[in-house]
């Protein structure tokens, strides 16, 4: 597996903008998203240069995974490979067909890196327009399977009998959930038992379309 396409696309996400990585590297459009699916080999030796010279010592966990300590935006110190690490991607889709965690990562499509420290951290990518301007369409949740959602949070939840849904998550009380939309004269709030859904997973990160 070429996992530079991989750890490129999580520092692209990072540090903004595609426009800014082929300026900076010297590339098309279609080459730097080739590398993101890792349908291209890695760069050659005059791209590695640019790469180097654009994101000094990161460059070298971009290239060969190798872990540097190095100074963050804020300058505290970071260890780049004990903050990030891959996770699989999903539909929105195939999210609703899922009953369980290990259903839904059989699903994979591509994968994306994340600090969560949730061994079956998940990212799903979002549908609709429900939680619009919070949460848009295209954009990529990274969910957190191994805890509830707090009152307010957004989550995602499998519902029973179809289908899944992104809301802001509510406690009524202890055998009932409350899933709030964002724009809720479109959406009416949900109200759930315990037995009318599969699972209801906390948004923990979320990282917005760029491309």
């Amino acid at each position: 597996m070429n996992s530079f396409g991989i750890r490129l696309r999580a520092l692209v996400e990072q540090r903004g903008t595609v426009e800014n990585a082929i300026a900076q590297i010297g590339v098309s459009r279609g080459t730097l998203f080739n590398w993101f699916k890792r349908a291209s080999p890695p760069p050659g030796p005059e791209k590695v240069k640019k790469l180097r010279a654009w994101l000094g010592d990161e460059a070298e966990w971009i290239l060969n995974g190798v872990s540097k300590k190095m100074p963050a935006s804020d300058g505290r110190i970071v260890q780049i490979t004990e903050k990030l690490r891959p996770i699989p991607i999903v539909s929105f889709a195939h999210a609703g067909e899922a009953a369980n965690y290990e259903q839904l990562a059989a699903h994979e499509q591509e994968q994306m890196f994340t600090a969560s420290s949730d061994p079956k951290a998940i990212a799903i990518v979002v549908e609709g327009d429900c939680m619009s301007p919070k949460i848009e369409p295209g954009d990529r949740v990274v969910l957190n399977p191994s805890r509830m959602p707090r009152n307010g949070q957004p989550c995602v939840t499998k519902l029973r009998n179809d289908g899944v849904i992104i809301r802001l998550f509510h406690r009524e009380d202890a055998k009932t959930i409350r899933l709030i939309s964002m724009n809720r004269e479109l959406y009416p709030d949900t109200l759930l038992k315990a037995n009318e859904y599969r699972w209801c997973w906390p948004v923990e990160e979320l990282v917005r379309k760029k491309f």
